[in-house]
This record gives structure tokens, C-alpha cells and sequence, in this order.
């Protein structure tokens, strides 16, 4: 009956009603995004304080303070006359072995070709460990057992 009697007034209807909807869905949409930007700050505060993770600290009986972080296996190769050799890598990620014990002349063990001896450290830096392991092998070392620290220990002998 409006349409018939008084087209203007219904469009004008229409419109409010449109307009009302349209102004809802707005408020509800900028108070979903200022709620989204709330959350996103509140979790950016909360991973900024989050405690990072510590990185793995080899035990503190650990005889190499140089011991890479996160790289803590070592192996041992013992030889005919019961010396050891331990490989370890250097937090610098280079392939270290140190003489078990230590004795004198351990910097003259291997060839250069083999590695450098670094006397700060008590190791020589191997660049090519499986160069460096068949070297040992060839005058009667043993095949390298890996291991942690702690169960690698149990296989050396008593340091003099």
C-alpha cells in the first residue's frame, strides 16, 4: 500500500534501514580490527619477554670450554699403546682432536697435511676428520666410539 500511496517515503525506508545496517556491520568491523590489533600487541609485548631458550652448556667437569654449544658429541680412538685421541667440535664448527692424555709432544703427532696443533686449546684443528681417523687407523687406533661426555669418559683412561 505505501508503494502505491507514497513511493519517496518507502525508498526513504529502505535507506534508513540499509544506512542502519551498514553503520552496525562498520562498528562491529573497526571494533574487530582494534580488538585483533589489542591481541597482536599483547602477544608481541609477551614474545618479546619470553625468556629465550638457553643454548646446551656441556657439563661443567667438561674439559674443552671451547666445545661447541649444541654440537657436545665427542669420540674417542684409543690407540695400541692405550693413548686416546678425542674428537671434539670447536664452537667455530672446525673438527677438533685433543690428546688423551696429554703428553709431551702431542703438537707433533700428525703430518700438517693432517692439522694444525693449536696450543692455546691442547688440540690440533683437523679440517678433514675422516682423513684425520683413517690416519689413526692405518697405525692401529681403533674404530672412533661416539658418545656424550659423560659415557665417553667411562672409556678413557685416568688423565696422569
Amino acid at each position: 500500500m505505501a508503494l502505491v500511496t507514497n513511493t519517496a517515503e518507502l525508498i526513504a525506508q529502505f535507506k534508513a534501514r540499509h544506512e542502519a545496517v551498514m553503520a552496525a556491520a562498520n562498528a562491529k568491523l573497526l571494533a574487530l580490527r582494534q580488538r585483533m590489533q589489542q591481541q597482536a600487541q599483547a602477544t608481541k609485548a609477551l614474545f618479546s619477554r619470553a625468556p629465550t631458550r638457553p643454548a646446551i652448556q656441556p657439563p661443567a667437569d667438561h674439559p674443552w670450554p671451547w666445545q661447541h654449544p649444541n654440537n657436545t658429541s665427542v669420540a674417542v680412538v684409543r690407540g695400541p699403546d692405550s693413548q686416546c685421541w678425542v674428537r671434539v667440535m670447536h664452537r667455530s664448527g672446525t673438527q677438533m682432536l685433543a690428546p688423551w692424555p696429554a703428553f709431551d709432544g702431542w703438537d707433533e703427532t700428525f703430518p700438517p697435511s693432517i692439522g694444525q696443533p693449536d696450543q692455546q686449546l691442547q688440540a690440533y684443528a683437523v679440517p678433514n676428520i675422516v682423513a684425520a681417523l683413517q690416519w689413526l687407523r692405518q697405525r692401529g687406533y681403533e674404530a672412533p666410539q661416539v658418545s656424550r661426555w659423560p659415557e665417553v669418559r667411562k672409556l678413557l683412561p685416568d688423565p696422569v
